[in-house]
């Protein structure tokens, strides 16, 4: 099965794409050249649909954004990358997770900061951190998060 993570952002995109438990590409797409939160949102969208179109994944893990009472006016762009990111992978079927959810699998820690993750990562796919982004440790860690939930499902129906 061919899973791919994502971690939305108006600035940066992390993607990754795991086969089997194996990681096969990660990064981020960056909107950042394109000052207008449209315009980055569409480039971000671009660069997903590229994604899909290459690696053709199964499904898509994506990690649901984390706002509070600080951030609140943060929740509504983070919503229009979360729509861009569904429409693009559409129709294959999205799963969310939590960001603790996410840290938790990449580190065993629901708490983990992003280094953390990126260490996590980096040492469950043999990777070299210095490769790894925060945002593409991030979409990592979503699709591993996604790849062990479908193995404990089929032990347990086995």
């Amino acid at each position: 099965m061919i899973i791919l993570g994502i971690d939305p952002g108006t600035t940066h995109c992390g993607f990754a794409v795991i086969r089997d438990g194996v990681c096969i590409t990660h990064g981020r797409i960056s909107g950042v050249g394109s000052h207008a939160r449209h315009r980055r949102i569409r480039v971000i969208g671009t660069g997903l649909r590229g994604v899909v179109e290459r690696y053709a994944p199964d499904v898509v893990a994506m990690e649901m954004p984390f706002v509070n009472a600080k951030r609140l006016n943060n929740a509504i762009p983070m919503g229009e990358a979360r729509g861009v990111a569904t429409l693009v992978t559409d129709p294959l079927v999205v799963f969310d997770y939590s960001p603790s959810e996410v840290k938790q699998a990449a580190t065993g820690k629901g708490n983990a900061k992003k280094d953390d993750v990126r260490r996590g990562v980096s040492r469950l796919f043999g990777l070299d951190i210095d490769t790894v982004t925060e945002d593409g440790a991030d979409a990592l860690a979503v699709a591993w998060l996604h790849w062990t939930k479908i193995r404990l499902a089929k032990k347990e129906t086995a």
